[in-house]
């Protein structure tokens, strides 16, 4: 697929370039620059697709918007063999970073780790931009799969099966894949099918998710070679998502689930951790048949929670935990809620509240933001947020009041989103 055919109608992003790389293609989209830039991971892939990289940009910008933070989304790819390593791959991506150096002092495109590449090579690149690497950067797969198991909660109870008792497809098992096979397997989830890049493993009784950790960290993507416990098959890649299962988690590339595909899959619900892991026009199928499909960016946002909350001093592991487990959480309950009672998709309901925060953020005065702050204005309790705020911003904040700052924060941030389902009048 050439440039020009993904960049027609309102597909089309606000930048997207030819990078000059050396011996390699590379390519650069930005959705939209936001108030503080564009943000997006850089990959390297055997096989790279503009249409992936334009609909992963505006994934991005959605999550962003979702979450009320005043950053755009964009998304870069190194088109070169996976298994490039050494001083080849080092000359890669100080090639790479050269070359986007002016972007990045611009503040118009701010590179992160994504499929195929991690904070080493991100190291390479920025140094070779002539910045260092700030915190801000480094690797979030925690964070991420983070949200994504909060959402498989969320999308549990609404299909009425309790987390101990439901069973997954899981498609990929790297860096976020592994974090959410873990916390899930340990809540008693069932893992029954999973894939790496060499096909998938199925079973009916469920895999062993220590086991294949153990055969990832020993053999990579060839784990499901080795895999030879219980009931457990290897698979074509494809049959993970014809696998009958109560969640399917698509967690690779995107559109990996066209329409064709949507008519395979046997699963109640779809929770894609992958950036426009799902087609619309399967979506629509899925919606029709019943299956709730939770959007990518809803799912996948904890990395970009944890980035913002870094950004303003939250730094502490349990700070995202504890946004994750709270603030987070009800914001996609009621979105699932508003879905229901609206008979509206849960993928229009996010697309619209986001689309409004966006609206909302590209006028800095943020006339309903402030709005929706002052609604937690009154009562003593507020008092102690904007007072802890103040003093965490001045670096003085007493340890124990640290819960109170963040509240402020939040009524910036996710609060916002919840407040506008809360008050649509589709609810």
């Amino acid at each position: 697929m050439t440039l020009p055919d993904v960049l027609r109608g309102d597909l089309k992003p606000q930048l997207s370039i030819e990078i000059a790389v050396p011996g390699a293609r590379a390519v650069l989209v930005v959705d939209r620059v936001g108030q503080h830039g564009a943000f997006g991971g850089v990959r390297i892939v055997p096989d790279l697709r503009v249409d992936e990289l334009v609909a992963g940009a505006r994934a991005m910008g959605r999550k962003f918007a979702f979450i009320n933070v005043p950053i755009g989304g964009a998304k870069s790819a190194i088109e070169a063999p996976t298994e490039l390593a050494g001083e080849e791959r080092r000359r890669l991506l100080h090639s790479f970073g050269r070359a986007i150096a002016p972007l990045i002092r611009a503040n118009t495109y701010l590179p992160a780790c994504d499929m195929g590449t991690d904070e080493s090579d991100l190291s390479a690149i920025l140094s070779a931009a002539g910045i260092p690497l700030t915190p801000n950067q480094v690797d979030s797969s925690r964070a991420t799969a983070l949200t994504i198991v909060e959402a498989v909660r969320q999308v549990a109870t609404r299909i009425g099966v309790p987390v101990s008792r439901i069973r997954l497809a899981l498609e990929g098992l790297g860096k976020v894949g592994g974090h959410v096979a873990s916390m899930l397997s340990a809540e008693g989830a069932r893992l029954v099918a999973v894939s790496t890049a060499d096909g998938a493993l199925l079973s009916k009784s469920g895999l062993d998710v220590a086991r294949l950790l153990q055969l990832r960290a020993s053999h990579g993507s060839r784990l499901v070679a080795h895999y030879d416990e219980g009931d457990a098959r290897r698979a074509p890649h494809r049959e993970l998502f014809e696998t009958t299962c109560d969640i399917l988690l698509p967690g690779v590339r995107s559109h990996v689930i066209d329409a064709t595909l949507a008519d395979s899959i046997d699963a109640r619900a779809v929770v894609p951790f992958s950036n426009a892991g799902v087609r619309p026009e399967a979506e629509e199928r899925l919606t029709r048949r019943g299956v709730v499909v939770l959007p990518d960016y809803v799912a996948n946002c904890g990395g970009i929670i944890a980035v913002d909350l870094r950004s303003v001093g939250f730094g502490r592991p349990d700070d995202v935990d504890r946004v994750v487990t709270t603030v987070y959480r009800d914001t996609v309950a009621a979105a699932l809620t508003m879905a229901e009672r609206s008979g509206v998709s849960i993928g229009e309901v996010c697309r619209r509240v986001a689309e409004e925060n966006r609206r909302s953020l590209a006028d800095n005065s943020s006339p309903y933001a402030r709005g929706v702050a002052a609604g937690f204005d009154a009562g003593s309790s507020a008092v102690m947020r904007r007072i802890a705020w103040r003093l965490h911003k001045r670096g003085v904040l007493p340890s124990r009041f640290r819960s109170h700052a963040m509240a402020r924060f939040l009524e910036w941030r996710l609060d916002v989103t919840r407040a506008r389902m809360i008050a649509s009048p589709q609810s």
